[in-house]
């Protein structure tokens, strides 16, 4: 398999992208007909709807079924007697992360599925989608109308080299930016209508992505103190305090998340190494491109970078002038956000780890995704229109060719390892004892260590006594 001009989802990609950038050019700004953007967001969807048809059509199927690494902790349930253990394990942190949510939700997925792990990488693309689908809505309510530019959203968010596609587990970092976005668009909402309702409801979008795990409890920290300060200056009025009051229990709550974590090994370890946190830095910050960022990183984090000094710029002036919206304001709080979690990832991996390695970029990449896309949207609003639309053209064509190199990558693992997935499901399903499918198939399954091996053994035992077909289970 290949992503080429004669399968009919890649191909309608590049076709409804094209449509969409004459769309957003050949108007002019200052036409704003209800008509013409709703078909320019009717093409946003068809690219968006192809990319996902494409991934739950011929990626998705012929993908790993069975659990991996981490993901081998779903058996401990199916022995739980009591809601008690049930609070426990949800809330009990797992190596640095409490992800009540994902742990609850998955294991009810995986349950349902027969502990088919597919669904779980499914359910995480399907909040890929909702994230493109807000980031979206955000870029048009924010200026007026989409621009081409906007079409790195969907190509950013959605490549198929993106961690979520790859690995159920990481719910926690998809969910991060899924309750991020949905925080985004719900402010903005309260921008547009003053409803408190919106405000309120942005508030508990915060409180849900601190319970994704660290990265997410650190974008709502950072998210829930930016709040604070808006509606507590120049002055805290009648009107603001139900907002104050909403986003400071939540802040609450963050502390005691916060103070109640211990650090795992590799966050406890010593001083860092200053040239490999530049370095760790140096290939997050474009890492939204997924593997596509994995050589020639140089012009790809200026790109980036360029992006993110324009838009902090921008809003700097405009703070200085005292026309600084709350759009305005969110919007850059995402960008820095975003960085600043990345500056956690690096700060922690590089004096666990040492030494730079490509995989970390798209483990954690994804969630460096608000610095491209939320600084496209800032500049595309305030600079020139034509070096608007230069630049947004640039863009996207970029971000096009990075979403074909990752589907070109995907499409060499989808090829590669199909046969020996087939293997180990067949074993698995022959009744082969569960030890000796740990020791023969362990690296399919884990990282190899002498713990690990029994988790894989006795995971494997439990789904089959649970019935699961997949693993033999009757």
């Amino acid at each position: 398999m290949a992503f080429n001009i004669n399968n009919f989802p890649a191909m309608s990609v590049l076709f409804f992208a094209v449509l969409a950038c004459a769309g957003t050019l050949l108007r002019s700004p200052k036409q704003v007909f209800a008509r013409s953007n709703t078909a320019v967001a009717f093409v946003f969807a068809l690219v968006t709807g192809s990319i996902a048809m494409e991934f739950f059509t011929r990626i998705l199927p012929p993908f790993r079924p069975y659990a991996f690494a981490d993901d081998w902790i779903y058996a401990l349930p199916l022995k739980f007697t009591s809601a008690r253990e049930w609070i426990t394990w949800a809330f009990a942190q797992h190596v640095d992360h409490r992800i009540p949510i994902q742990k609850l939700s998955s294991f009810l997925i995986l349950r349902a599925a027969g502990f088919d792990f597919r669904y779980l990488v499914g359910v995480n693309y399907l909040m890929g989608v909702g994230i493109t689908a807000m980031l979206l809505y955000v870029a048009s309510a924010y200026r007026g109308r989409l621009r081409a530019g906007d079409l790195i959203i969907p190509f950013a968010v959605l490549n198929y080299g993106v961690g979520f596609s790859l690995w159920g587990f990481q719910f926690q970092f998809v969910s991060s930016a899924f309750f991020m976005s949905l925080f985004v668009f719900l402010t903005v909402r309260y921008a547009q209508r003053k409803k408190n309702a919106y405000v309120m409801s942005a508030a508990i979008a915060l409180l849900a992505g601190s319970l994704c795990g660290m990265n997410g409890l650190l974008f709502s920290i950072v998210f829930t103190l930016a709040m604070l300060v808006w509606f507590a200056f120049p002055q805290a009025t009648p009107r603001n305090l139900p907002a104050l009051g909403a986003f400071a229990v939540v802040l609450v709550i963050n502390v005691v998340i916060w103070r109640a974590w211990t650090p795992s090994a590799a966050s406890a370890v010593g001083a860092f190494d200053i040239r490999e946190l530049v370095r760790y830095m140096y290939s997050l910050i474009p890492s939204s491109m997924g593997v596509f960022s994995f050589k020639h990183i140089s012009w790809k984090f200026l790109t980036v970078t360029a992006l993110l000094v324009a838009a902090l710029t921008i809003c700097l002036r405009r703070l200085k002038n005292h026309a600084l919206t709350l759009q305005d304001f969110v919007l850059a709080v995402a960008v820095l956000a975003s960085f600043l979690v990345m500056l956690s990832v690096a700060v922690g991996r590089s004096k666990a780890q040492g030494e730079w390695n490509v995989v970390l970029a798209m483990h954690y990449g994804f969630m460096s995704v608000f610095m491209p896309v939320c600084s496209w949207i800032i500049v595309s609003k305030w600079i020139p229109e034509r070096a608007s639309s230069t630049i947004g053209v640039l863009l996207a064509v970029v971000f096009y060719v990075a979403f074909v190199d990752n589907a070109n990558w995907r499409y060499g693992v989808v090829n590669s390892s199909g046969q020996q997935q087939e293997e180990i499901v067949k074993a698995m399903q022959s009744g082969t004892d569960a030890t000796t499918l740990a020791d023969t198939y362990v690296k399919n399954f884990t990282v190899d260590s002498p713990q690990n091996r029994l988790d894989v053994a006795n995971g494997i035992t439990a789904f089959r006594a649970a019935g699961a077909p997949l693993y033999g289970g009757k």
